[in-house]
């Protein structure tokens, strides 16, 4: 151990000294911790922690002792050559109560997948839910003598209407309309609306098709 470190302890101790203060009541007054000041001044310099807690303590003991704490601190710094710098890799004890850092790019994905969640949510009904159907005619079992017959309803724009099993497009609104020929006698007609992802919905309109010319005989028997 070089004189530069003996001068520095010497010099710490006679500090002490002039205060009339020993190890024991500097840790009173200091707050710093009494086996910190004894190798301090035992010249314990393996044992101490490192360069950052002892910084702080040199600093405590100067304001103590009524001396400049950062002319103390350095010159420790320039005689103590056992002193445990602190490093790239020298990190102080973990607080485990202080809060974590979250990286960005964790932020950031939790911030897309919370706008994807609060958008499925809100659109849940239009993707998942069950679609609804008006249809205006035919009415049910209508009698006709026309051999066209017009299918007129309202749907949800966003959903898919089939009629006996033929993709017909509704506008903007979700107003549809197709024109289907009608044979003779008893026809079924399957309306068919779809939402994506979601529910399916099914009605039936019978429509009985009887020309003025046939006999009404026919209408009887197909009603049956």
């Amino acid at each position: 151990m070089t004189t530069k470190e003996k001068n520095f302890s010497a010099a710490l101790a006679g500090l002490i000294e002039i205060k009339g203060f020993n190890p024991e009541k500097l840790a009173d007054v200091s707050g710093v911790p009494p086996h910190f000041i004894e190798r301090l001044i035992n010249e314990n310099f393996d044992k101490l922690p490192p360069a950052p807690y002892v910084r702080g303590y040199i600093l405590k003991i100067a304001d103590a002792l009524n001396t400049d704490g950062n002319a103390l601190w350095q010159d420790f710094q320039k005689e103590n050559e056992l002193i445990k710098k602190s490093g790239a890799y020298d990190h102080l004890p973990h607080n485990r109560f202080a809060p974590k850092k979250i990286s960005r790019k964790k932020i950031i994905l939790c911030g897309i997948l919370i706008a994807a969640f609060a958008y499925l949510a809100f659109r849940s009904d239009n993707l998942l839910g069950r679609p609804n159907l008006y249809l205006a005619t035919p009415a049910i079992d209508e009698i006709t003598s026309e051999p066209i017959i017009k299918i007129t309803g309202q749907i949800n724009p966003k959903d898919a209407v089939k009629i006996n099993s033929q993709e017909v497009f509704a506008d903007q609104n979700g107003n549809f309309e197709k024109d289907l020929n009608l044979q003779i006698g008893l026809n079924n007609i399957e309306i068919k609306v779809k939402r994506f992802l979601g529910r399916e919905i099914i009605e039936n309109r019978r429509v009985i098709y009887a020309p003025l010319n046939q006999n009404n005989n026919i209408q009887q028997n197909d009603q049956r």
